[in-house]
C-alpha cells in the first residue's frame, strides 16, 4: 500500500516524564534524541529509542475541549497526515535526516497539557509506536515523514 508522505509537526523533548516540549530541531542517535529523558530506566532501550503519535489523535483526545498541544502524551515525534494506526510493525519511516523502524504499538497512559496543566487518562485506547533508529540525523519541525 502507498502511502503520502506526512509532516513533522512537533519534536519534543525533555528532562523525563510528561509533557515534552517542542523544540525547532533535535539530532536523533541510535539510542534516542540528545538531550531527552525518561523516568524510567526500562525506557532507555533500542527498541524505544522514539515514540510517535498523531497530531489527529491529539486534536481529539479531549473531545469536549481544547485540542492537547504536541508533547502532552510524551510523545517525541508528532506526526500528521500519516495515520500510525494503519502502519505495521517493521515498518521504516524517512523523518527528515533520519530514517526509523516501527516496533511497536504504544498506548499513552495519560496526557498532561503543559500550558494549562490539565491531564487527561487516555480512555479510549489511542495508540502511538515505540520506533528504533536505522539512521540517525537531524529532525525538525516541518521534515517530511515518508513510509519507505
Amino acid at each position: 500500500m502507498k502511502f503520502p508522505p506526512g509532516q513533522v509537526v512537533a519534536v519534543c523533548l525533555s528532562s523525563g516524564g510528561i509533557p515534552r516540549l517542542p523544540v525547532k530541531s533535535a539530532q536523533l542517535a541510535m539510542i534516542g534524541f540528545e538531550n531527552d529523558g525518561h523516568r524510567y530506566e526500562e525506557h532507555y532501550a533500542p527498541k524505544r529509542a522514539v515514540t510517535l503519535f498523531n497530531r489527529e489523535i491529539l486534536d481529539r483526545f479531549e473531545p469536549d475541549g481544547e485540542a492537547f498541544p504536541p508533547g502532552s502524551v510524551g510523545e517525541n515525534i508528532t506526526v500528521a497526515g500519516i495515520d500510525l494506526g494503519k502502519l505495521a510493525i517493521g515498518t521504516r519511516l524517512a523523518v527528515g535526516e533520519a530514517e526509523i523502524q516501527l516496533e511497536k504499538p504504544w498506548k499513552p497512559c495519560h496526557a498532561t497539557n503543559a500550558a494549562s496543566g490539565q491531564s487527561r487518562v487516555n480512555e479510549r485506547e489511542h495508540l502511538g509506536f515505540f520506533a528504533s533508529v536505522v539512521r540517525p540525523g537531524t529532525i525538525r519541525r516541518g521534515d517530511v515523514v515518508e513510509v519507505l
